[in-house]
C-alpha cells in the first residue's frame, strides 16, 4: 500500500515536471516568434489543465470534461483573434492525460464521450494550422503581425 502511494507521488511529480517543462519551451518559443503576449490565452490554458491534469485522481470525468473546455475555449480564442494555433503541445499533453485517464477508468459510454470530446478539441484546431490559414501554422497569423 505504502509502495503504491509512492509511485503515484513520483508519477504525479514527474508529470508536473514534464508539463513545466512543456510549458516554458512553449512559452520561449512563442515569445522568440511571436512575443510572449500573444500565448496569455494558451499559456493560461496550460497552466490551468496541466494542473487539472496532477490532481484528475478523485474526480477524473469531472477534470477531464473541465480540461476539455478550457482547451476547446483556447482553441476558439485562438482563431477568433489570430493567436498562435492551440492546442499547443503543452495544452495537448495536459489534455491527452486527462482523456487518457477518464477513458482507462470509465465504463464505456462515457469514456466514449470523453475521448470524443478530446478529438473534437484536436480537430478544431486542424484547420488553423494549415498553410495558408490564421494560427501558428505560419500562414496569415504571423505575416499579418509582420512576424515570422
Amino acid at each position: 500500500m505504502a509502495t503504491e502511494r509512492l509511485t503515484r507521488v513520483a508519477a504525479t511529480a514527474g508529470l508536473a515536471v514534464v508539463l513545466l517543462a512543456a510549458i516554458g519551451v512553449q512559452a520561449v518559443a512563442i515569445a522568440a516568434s511571436w512575443g510572449l503576449r500573444y500565448w496569455v490565452v494558451g499559456g493560461t490554458a496550460a497552466v490551468v489543465v496541466g494542473a487539472l491534469a496532477l490532481v484528475r485522481d478523485r474526480q477524473r470525468v469531472a477534470t477531464a470534461t473541465a480540461g476539455l473546455v478550457v482547451a476547446a475555449s483556447a482553441v476558439v480564442a485562438a482563431r477568433l483573434f489570430d493567436l498562435p494555433t492551440e492546442p499547443g503541445p503543452a495544452l495537448a499533453l495536459a489534455s491527452a492525460v486527462l482523456v487518457g485517464s477518464a477513458v482507462r477508468a470509465l465504463p464505456p459510454l462515457p469514456a466514449g464521450l470523453i475521448a470524443a470530446g478530446g478529438l473534437v478539441v484536436a480537430a478544431g484546431a486542424w484547420p488553423a494550422a494549415r498553410p495558408g490559414a490564421g494560427g501558428a501554422g505560419g500562414g496569415a497569423g504571423n505575416s499579418r503581425w509582420g512576424l515570422r
